[in-house]
């Protein structure tokens, strides 16, 4: 669902060009602290993979035209439906060609949208549920409507104390838009160990990395897919990993209090499908 949201709204700029936008401040600080995980989507190197992920939304090919305007995307979420919508709440800030002055026509009242006047000095426009504004020229900020106040305040006046997020995902937030490795990184994790392993065990989980990084020469077709989760100490990762060689089947090793499941292939079709699977 987030992903079809971000394709629809981001397709509506897919033929107008500015100049990239570059972050002056943390990007994590625009989204908030609130999140149960964060994920970096770089476009360079995973349109193979995103182009795959458009195949299941309305107008495939105008998701594709836009991908060549996007740098990157960030997004951020929860794990628990919003009881009024059903939905899940979400956040997504994407980077890349898109001038400010399109978004009333972008977000106009033919397509639905309803304009909501200023907000920290950036108009933003509801749709129902979601919200979207265009706050700088080459950034995009999309949200649940109630959510997109509070977005915007952040772009004026982002957290000045950094999103505790592990040091990993930290760095690959930092890395240039030309690496290709996509990271997740869930706060949330034993509610997240929970859902997938379709068990009502509680373990102490700190967090969850996951990383996918294309696999050099495959031209985005193949992938690399690493797991680390950090328990609280490593009676629980062992613990841990007993359920996962029985419930999984993959190969895991433990280091200290973290749980890592051993770097598996997949193909970019694969990878998208776990994606639909896990949260669209």
């Amino acid at each position: 669902m987030v992903a079809i949201i971000a394709a629809t709204a981001l397709c509506m700029l897919s033929a107008c060009a500015t100049a990239p936008h570059a972050f002056s401040s943390d990007p994590l600080a625009i989204m908030g602290g609130d999140a149960s995980w964060y994920a970096v989507v770089p476009v360079s190197g995973n349109k193979v993979l995103l182009e795959e992920l458009a195949h299941n939304m309305d107008n495939p090919q105008s998701v594709k035209n836009v991908l060549n305007r996007t740098n990157r995307i960030y997004l951020s979420g929860t794990l628990l439906q919003d009881e009024s919508s059903g939905l899940l709440p979400f956040k997504i800030l994407a980077t890349g060609s898109y001038p400010k002055s399109m978004a009333s026509i972008a977000f106009s009242s033919s397509r639905g949208w309803e304009k909501q006047g200023a907000v920290f000095g950036s108009v933003w426009f509801k749709n129902g549920y979601f919200g979207a504004a265009i706050p700088r020229k080459g950034l995009v900020c999309m949200s649940d409507s109630a959510l997109m106040p509070g977005m915007l305040e952040n772009v004026q006046k982002p957290f000045l104390e950094p999103i505790a997020v592990d040091p990993l995902f930290r760095a690959s937030v930092e890395q240039p838009d030309t690496d290709s490795q996509i990271t997740v990184f869930i706060s949330e994790a034993s509610y997240f160990l929970q859902l997938i392993l379709g068990s009502n065990i509680t373990f102490a989980a700190q967090n969850i990395l996951i990383t996918a990084s294309p696999d050099a020469g495959s031209k985005g077709e193949d992938y690399r897919v690493g797991v680390r989760i950090t328990l609280a100490d490593q009676r629980n990762a062992r613990a841990l990993a007993t359920l996962f060689r029985i419930v999984l089947n993959v190969p895991i090793h433990i280091e200290n209090n973290t749980l890592i499941v051993n770097e598996q292939k997949m193909t970019a079709k694969e990878l998208a499908h776990k994606f639909y699977f896990l949260y669209l």
